[in-house]
Order: structure tokens, then sequence, then C-alpha cells
């Protein structure tokens, strides 16, 4: 972690150093038309290759655990906590090692393009004779440097990745939030939700609202929600958890939410007409509540 550490340190100050440096470029020519293209070309195409494999790896292992337990009742926790060391260790926001990966593939394509004897941006937006047509992206084209340009070619990059991804294996969005981790992937496709967000009758009452009967319409999954406002108990320590529970027997889902809240959790979807119990456990220092109903998808 310290090496990690140091290295997304270093790469801070260089790409500040190069944000805060006036390009000094030069005339379009072949040879740092050339050079530009091919250094955004290589850096681009081995990030993709990375993200995409590492994001089939880990929905893989994700998967694994919820088809275990969907089809053959098996017990997922030790599954599940396997599968999230592997993609937290990638994909947790901006300290991962898919973070560090973005980072040094916009250094790399960035050195490639801008400072001394090199296109810059004028020349990778240019229409003209040996430009490189950036100017035509409909979402890159305004870039106000190189940097910003190649952070924007990446991101158009990722959403490409991320939706192959989701035709590979149509259930990686869901996994990758019910893990915690599916914030920084809004282009992984998700099935059509309705949202319920669990609340306390009162700040601090530690007493849950009944949700009652939960009506859902077919092809759609629940996404639960905290309500952060309501739900800590004091002292407060961050200790809060819920315990969300759909279906009975061995093969019921069981997902959690923790404090912060920040986080969601999906169940479903539901693809016929079903009832199916479900029930929400509130456990907060001395607070301790429990809801239960009916999920009815008519």
């Amino acid at each position: 972690m310290a090496r990690r550490a140091r290295e997304r340190s270093l790469l801070a100050v260089v790409l500040a150093a190069m944000l805060a440096a006036p390009s000094a470029t030069l005339a379009v020519t072949g040879k740092t038309a050339i050079l530009c293209r091919t250094g955004v070309s290589k850096a681009m195409l081995t990030y993709a290759k990375k993200r995409r494999d590492v994001l089939l790896i880990c929905t893989r292992k994700l998967l694994k655990c919820e088809v275990e337990l969907e089809a053959d009742g098996d017990n997922p926790t030790s599954c599940r906590i396997g599968a999230a060391d592997y993609c937290t260790d990638w994909l947790q926001p901006s300290i991962g090692l898919l973070a560090l990966l973005e980072s040094k593939t916009d250094l790399k394509a960035t050195g490639s393009c801008d400072g001394l004897e090199r296109l810059g941006l004028a020349g990778m937006l240019s229409t003209a004779a040996g430009g490189l047509w950036y100017a035509n992206d409909p979402v890159c084209s305004t870039a106000a440097n190189v940097p910003a340009l190649v952070a924007c070619i990446r991101g158009r990059v990722s959403a490409e990745v991320d939706a192959d991804v989701s035709r590979l294996l149509p259930r990686a969005g869901m996994l990758l939030d019910n893990a915690g981790l599916g914030g920084g992937f809004a282009d992984l496709v998700r099935p059509p939700t309705q949202d319920l967000t669990i609340a306390a009758t009162a700040p601090a009452s530690g007493v849950l609202v009944d949700p009652g009967t939960i009506n859902l319409a077919i092809g759609k999954a629940l996404r639960f929600t905290a309500d952060a406002a309501t739900l800590p108990c004091p002292p407060s320590g961050n200790n809060g958890q819920l315990t969300i529970t759909v279906g009975s027997g061995a093969t019921a889902q069981e997902r959690k939410l923790k404090e912060p809240y920040g986080n969601t959790v999906t169940v479903g979807p539901f693809t016929t007409a079903t009832s199916v119990p479900y029930s929400i456990d509130l456990k907060d220092g001395g607070c301790a509540s429990t809801v239960s109903g009916t999920i009815s998808v008519p």
C-alpha cells in the first residue's frame, strides 16, 4: 500500500506540472502527428484490454457466488468475501489499481502529444492536413488542453468497454452494485428498477418504517437505499447495519447495507408473477428493529 501511495503521489505531481506548464508545440508535421496518434492508440488499447479483463474476472467471481446460491442453496458468504477482495483491490474508487492504471494511461498518452516538439492540442483537434480530427468528436472536441482531451478519450473508451462487458455478462452492473463497487461504472447495463428507501420513524428512533406489501411490476428489480438521516442511533459510531432478506430457505437472498449508508443493494429482477417474503433487520448499538412483509409481483 505504501508503494502504491508513493506512485499515486508521483503521478499527481507530474500531472499537475503538465497541467500548469504551457505547451510549447511545433506546427503540425507528419512526425509529430504520428507520434501523438501512436501514443494515444497504444495507451488506450492497453488500458481497454486491462479494464475489460478486470471487469470480467471480477464479475465472474461475483456471479459464481450468486448462481451457486440460487441454483444449489450454497452459503455464499466465503465466496463473496473472496470475490470482494479481488474486486476491491482493483475497483475501489480513487485508490484501486484501476484508478492507478487510468492515471498512468493518461500520462503516457499526454506525453506523446503535449510539450516541446509535440503536436499539441491544436494539432490534435485540427481537421486540416495532418490533423487528428478530434474536433469532430461530439464529446471531447471542447477539451481545454491535451490532458483534458486524453482523459475524455479514455472516458469514451471506458464506456465502450463497459457496454461490451454488459453484453458478455448482463448481470455485471447489479453484481458490482451489490458489492458496493458499482458507482464508477454507470455504463454497465442494469435492469429496470423500483426504489425503496429504508427509514426509521424518526431520527435515532431505532424503529423501522414498515413498508408493508411491496408491489413490483414484472421485469423489474427492487433496489434498496438506506436513509442516513433517520437510521443512525446514538452513540454515533458508524456501526449500524441493515440486513435485507428476500425469499426463504436455503436460496433466500441476503444483502447488507452498512453505515455510512452510501451504497444500494438490488434483488431481482422478478420475471414472473410471484409472491416472495422479505424481512429487514436493523442493528445499531442499542437499537434493534425488524419489519417483514411480501414482495408482490402480479
